[in-house]
């Protein structure tokens, strides 16, 4: 099975890091990962997406990273609230937060045990499991931002009490140096920490909101929703959540919906103008795929030979020896096409300038990949009067001719 192997994952490390990369020189925004366990089939390996933010960001200098989403019902707030605040400090202020429900049940109803009656809610199927996920979901999603912006902290809802009742805690140095306990030595408040560098949080994204009401709690908590496609029409839906008095943050935010952008793009260009503008689109895309192509063809040939030399000789270097393209290898082991799957860039209009000089130096590179290859590959020159085997003698001059 293509999830257990681990020459994949190392392969998907490795892509994923190239494109984080790249990412960073032309000057997109963000980088976010999902969360999903058990995928034995190889196809989404991202089981800790804030662990894989902080691989990249260590690996980068600008670019935010970030969750698509941490599954919230399944996951201890506290933790999470920490793990995140850790990470934007490291990052130096590039994390961003993004929270899910969760709607693969195999992997939800298994990590989810520890919260009685959750299960993964299955998108446009609205019961009791739809319910008590999202009322998981929502006391979670209330404690991790309380954790960031109050000093200390207690609730007592349907799933934690924080503290537990009866808890004593008699340290002689929270007396002295911290609060949250009474006057008989028993917790009353938590204080969670490190807080996030950025404040009073970092901004905070919805994936991939699929309801309506799961816009207009998006539009009531302040967070962006992240939506795959409209359940209805977002003029109908602008109308709706204007007229409960959610509507004009939410419209703001519910336009960048696929559906919308398109009829806001037709409305001020004309189909014809939607065309070019889908064109400049397409011409990014394939300029970053250029790119990226480049800059893996940019390697000393001398330093592939020696890695084939030592046998470290990659799928990728077997497919280009046997004259395969790399798309077809991907599709063969199958897992080297998870990190698109598990990469999510977040477009949002990268630098032109940054974009020409991150492809001008790989197209530099590659020129001077090819120069040091012409250099190796050359055969040193014969001493004078000698001819290599196969070759014909060179043709007399015509001026020796004439002259004899």
């Amino acid at each position: 099975m293509a999830g257990m192997r681990d020459d994949l994952y190392q392969k998907m490390l490795a892509e994923l890091t190239e494109q984080a990369q790249l990412a960073d020189r032309l000057g997109y925004d963000s980088i976010s990962f999902t969360e999903h366990h058990f995928h034995i089939e190889g196809f989404e390996l991202s089981t800790n997406p804030v662990l894989l933010d902080l691989y990249i960001a260590m690996q980068t200098e600008r670019i935010r990273v970030g969750q698509l989403g941490i599954v919230l019902p399944a996951q201890n707030p506290i933790r999470v609230a920490e793990d995140i605040a850790m990470l934007d400090h490291m990052s130096g202020g590039r994390a961003i937060a993004g929270f899910a429900r969760g709607y693969q049940r195999r992997w939800v109803d298994v990590m989810a045990q520890q919260m009685h009656g959750i299960h993964g809610a299955i998108p446009q199927q609205h019961d009791e499991i739809d319910a008590a996920n999202r009322q998981a979901f929502e006391e979670h999603f209330n404690i991790v931002r309380r954790c960031w912006t109050e000093e200390m902290l207690d609730t007592d809802s349907s799933y934690w009490q924080i503290p537990t009742e009866g808890t004593p805690w008699t340290l002689e140095a929270t007396r002295l140096y911290g609060k949250g306990v009474d006057e008989d030595g028993m917790l009353r408040q938590i204080g969670v920490v490190p807080k996030p560098l950025q404040k009073p949080h970092p901004e905070i994204f919805q994936p991939f909101a699929s309801s309506e009401g799961t816009v207009r709690w998006c539009a009531r908590e302040g967070i962006t929703a992240v939506i795959g496609h409209a359940p209805r029409q977002p003029a109908q839906a602008r109308r709706g959540l204007r007229g409960r008095g959610e509507g004009r943050r939410t419209r703001a935010r519910t336009r960048r919906g696929h559906r919308a952008a398109a009829r806001r793009l037709c409305r001020r260009h004309g189909r014809g103008g939607v065309r070019a503008v889908a064109a400049r689109g397409r011409l990014r895309a394939q300029r970053l795929v250029h790119a990226l192509r480049l800059r893996r063809r940019a390697q000393p040939s001398g330093q592939r030979r020696a890695d084939v030399a030592s046998g470290d000789d990659g799928p990728r270097h077997a497919a280009r020896r046997h004259g395969r393209q790399r798309d077809e290898a991907a599709r063969d082991d199958g897992l080297a096409r998870s990190g698109a799957l598990a990469l999510c860039l977040a477009v949002q209009r990268p630098d032109p300038a940054r974009e020409a000089d991150a492809i001008a130096g790989a197209v530099r590179d590659e020129g001077a990949a090819a120069r040091q290859r012409r250099r190796l590959t050359a055969r040193p020159p014969l001493p004078e009067g000698e001819r290599r085997r196969g070759e014909s003698p060179p043709a007399p001059s015509p001026r020796g001719r004439g002259r004899g």
